[in-house]
């Protein structure tokens, strides 16, 4: 039952009313769907709680968004279910680091990918190479005697 609750003060955090009175008090010149897609409301697994996460170039934005946004939420959903009791555990803080971008993670890919295409690429040559290179190749594949080779040359 909490669950379907949850999800449903999710959604509500991600409704119109809500993102459009945080635009505007926040006097961010931005649409909806470009607010909707930088915020996440999200139910934790088998609890009452939920997650509200903001993403933004500058930090103290993303921050001050956050607050505003779960501020705003909370005083909708006491209009929509006034006898629910929701609070807000804990406020946006200033991050002590970027999210994104996840640059360890993104250099252990590359370096893996890029193994596993040059490994690819030096399979694919080896199988695809069908020269003859000695004579034993010759006589094996033509089934032709060999009456002459041209040595390599070799520097002095």
């Amino acid at each position: 039952m909490y669950q379907k609750l949850v999800k449903t003060y999710a959604s509500i955090a991600k409704s119109r009313t809500v993102v459009e009175k945080t635009i505007q008090k926040l006097n961010k010149q931005i649409s909806y769907d470009e607010f909707i897609s930088s915020i996440t409301a999200t139910p934790q697994p088998d609890t009452q709680i939920m997650d509200i996460k903001v993403q933004s170039k500058d930090p103290k934005d993303a921050m001050i968004t956050a607050n505003t946004l779960s501020q705003i939420f909370l005083e909708e959903s006491m209009r929509i279910y006034p006898t629910g009791s929701i609070q807000i555990i804990d406020n946006a803080v200033f991050p002590d680091k970027p999210v994104k971008p996840k640059k360890l993670l993104n250099i252990a890919i590359a370096f893996f990918l890029g193994i596993m295409i040059s490994l690819g690429a030096t399979f694919m040559l080896e199988y695809m190479d069908n020269t003859l290179k000695t004579e034993t190749d010759v006589e094996k594949y033509l089934e032709l005697p060999v009456i002459g080779i041209i040595p390599k040359e070799i520097d002095e």
